[in-house]
């Protein structure tokens, strides 16, 4: 059985079979509905039940209590519909992510425990994101890794990506990255995926913030928004800091990092 999910604002509406989440039946009608962790944490995906009833799903309380619930609030990645629904959420920006095949151009290990990892496209391929997303690297056994693209993007597409992993030992991608994988080998991802993006259109200020290699989605925003000189930009002062003990050699690995990540970092 189906249920019809309306939209509000925007209006849109989709079908959603009983016992699919709200948010997945949205991304697979087309609609570009925000989310990020898909695990009912980051409350990205938060939405307001105008109309109908949910099951909220397994969520924690500390996401959402009661008190929310009762103000109509629903996480959408984890509820499922028990009716026809109308469902407050701002839709965002942004490109219908697909399976793309890649091959790995470059591995450079600016630190131990780091790998750059260069991605070569189809030529024409010509892949569109928005500065700060992420794409899912499909393994073997049908799991799947989640990497920021810490390349800017550009209005015309592009046909290499750059992601920064860590190493975490026992981890299906990570020890594969740092044993096995080398330069010509054969992946696949999806993309591209998340609304963690540069809002151009918000007054506002933003404050950006990284750490370890959370600073590939920083690097892409940030040149982006010099290369397209986004109005109000005056300042951006880059440094790379790593878990090492305050040497001499410590700031000097600390600066050769930033500059193997980003060259142009001032």
């Amino acid at each position: 059985m189906a249920y019809r999910i309306t939209l509000k604002p925007s209006g849109h509406s989709y079908e959603c079979e009983a016992g699919k989440n709200i948010l997945q039946a949205g991304l697979d009608a087309g609609r570009m509905l925000p989310y990020s962790c898909r695990a009912g944490v980051c409350r990205t995906c938060r939405g307001t039940i105008v109309e109908g009833k949910v099951d909220y799903g397994r969520v924690h309380d500390t996401y959402l209590p009661e008190s929310d619930k009762a103000k109509g609030y629903a996480l959408l990645c984890q509820a499922t519909p028990l009716s026809d629904l109308v469902v407050e959420v701002r839709e965002v920006q942004g490109v219908r992510p697909r399976l793309i095949p890649c091959r790995v151009e470059r591995l450079d290990r600016p630190v131990p425990d780091v790998t750059v990892i260069g991605l070569r496209l189809p030529m024409n391929e010509n892949f569109r994101f928005l500065a700060g997303q992420y794409i899912d690297i499909l393994l073997k056994d049908g799991k799947r890794r989640s990497y920021s693209i810490g390349t800017r993007p550009d209005p015309g597409g592009v046909t290499a990506l750059e992601l920064h992993v860590r190493h975490t030992p026992g981890g299906l991608f990570t020890d594969q990255v740092f044993s096995t994988l080398k330069v010509r080998d054969l992946l696949r991802f999806e993309g591209p995926l998340g609304s963690f993006y540069l809002r151009e259109e918000s007054d506002k200020p933003i404050v950006m913030v990284a750490s370890g290699t959370g600073f590939a989605p920083i690097k892409a925003m940030c040149e982006y928004a010099f290369d397209t000189k986004m109005e109000g930009l005056s300042r951006y002062d880059g440094h790379a800091g790593l878990r090492l003990r305050r040497t001499g050699d410590g700031r000097r690995r600390a600066r050769r990092f930033q500059r193997k990540l980003w060259p142009a970092a001032r």
